[in-house]
């Protein structure tokens, strides 16, 4: 069987804004970042799967309501849809982070849920995320990453194994594969990356 060609991506920060410490609470929060919806449209017409996976304890935090979450995921898929673009599928997290579930990112629970009961090599899959998380939760599984690089992060060092550089935000570690200001960016990489294969 072919292996399918998948792109895991966080929400805020890489897709729409965000403010950091803040939450996106509702559908007039959601503001997509220029050129996501161009970007996410050429992954689609490259034939890759978009798996949306993003942790949201707003809900249990209880600043919001699951179905406030529903509308957002809704007006998402409906602006993205203009441009011709679509996601595959679309899994958060609903758990506080002392919940120590297996799904809230840096652990992978929600990247496995996105390919539930299917013979994936994640070797050969991307994630893009804004986050220490986010590049955590994709090396769990051997994905290739891409980190949406955000203020407040420095680099520490560089990893004499790898030759790749560990940024840090003085508490958490971690190395992204691959480092880019815009999901657009990431989206470039993806497809030449893959094309060189």
């Amino acid at each position: 069987m072919k292996q399918p060609k998948i792109v895991f991506t966080d929400r805020d920060g890489v897709l729409n804004r965000n403010t950091p410490g803040a939450y996106n609470t509702s559908v007039e929060d959601i503001i997509l970042l220029p050129g996501v919806k161009q970007a996410l449209a050429r992954l689609n017409q490259s034939g890759y799967e978009v798996h949306l996976v993003s942790n949201q304890q707003g809900v249990p935090k209880g600043l919001m309501t699951k179905e406030d979450l529903e509308k957002i995921t809704h007006t998402l898929k409906q602006r993205i849809k203009m441009n011709g673009a679509s996601l595959t599928s679309v899994n958060y997290c609903l758990h506080l982070s002392d919940e120590k579930c297996d799904c809230r990112k840096p652990q992978p629970g929600l990247l496995k849920q996105a390919v539930k009961g299917r013979k994936i090599d994640f070797t050969r899959t991307w994630m893009v995320g804004d986050s220490w998380r986010d590049i955590r939760a994709g090396e769990a599984l051997g994905c290739k990453t891409i980190w949406v690089r955000l203020p407040g992060y420095r680099k520490k060092t560089t990893d004499p194994a790898s030759g790749k550089v560990v940024y840090t935000n003085g508490k958490e570690d971690f190395t992204p594969d691959y480092v880019v200001t815009t999901f657009s960016k990431a989206v470039d990489i993806i497809l030449k990356e893959d094309s060189d294969d």
